[in-house]
């Protein structure tokens, strides 16, 4: 058996192919990733133009959670609160700028003690879900706070009904 002559005609595909595949994919770099407003910095690849992260870094980050089990992984990130906390804040700031008369004001006060009120039970129940203290729907409908904050909707929805303003005791700021 004879040997044959290297044929260069073969390898210039390789050749051209091979800067291609070698900028396809990047060393992971760290980077500050930001969900939900929370941040942290994890490692980030690129490959074909598509950033990726590690999936347990990014439940950390979220302050979520990920699973594994056989072929599945689950990852669980909470909704923002913040976004519509922002919102809230945002109309609750146009509605004082809005309120010129007494009773305007005083109908404030009652959206903001609404807010307030929906803030502290919004915290008491994600408290609850980080201490994984299980929660039945019995005990959130059962909850003096949660039950004051819809008593003072229902009432700020008969006020905007009827175009008159009354004082709501249910729309008080909670002590719970």
């Amino acid at each position: 058996m004879g040997t044959r002559p290297f044929n260069p005609w073969f390898a210039l595909p390789v050749i051209l192919a091979l800067p291609v595949l070698i900028s396809a994919q990047s060393e992971p770099h760290p980077q500050m990733l930001v969900v939900n407003v929370q941040a942290g910095k994890t490692s980030v690849v690129q490959v074909n133009g598509r950033s990726y992260v590690d999936v347990e870094a990014l439940a950390q980050i979220a302050n979520g959670t990920v699973a594994f089990k056989d072929n599945q992984i689950t990852l669980i990130v909470p909704a923002s609160a913040s976004g519509f906390q922002r919102q809230a804040n945002d109309s609750l700031r146009q509605a004082s700028v809005a309120a010129v008369t007494a009773t305007d004001r005083a109908a404030l006060q009652l959206l903001t003690n609404e807010n307030s009120n929906m803030r502290k039970w919004s915290d008491q129940i994600i408290a609850a879900r980080k201490n994984l203290q299980y929660m039945s729907p019995e005990d959130v409908g059962n909850d003096p706070l949660f039950q004051q904050v819809l008593a003072c909707s229902h009432s700020l929805a008969a006020i905007v009904a009827n175009g008159q303003f009354q004082d709501e005791p249910a729309c008080a700021l909670s002590t719970h």
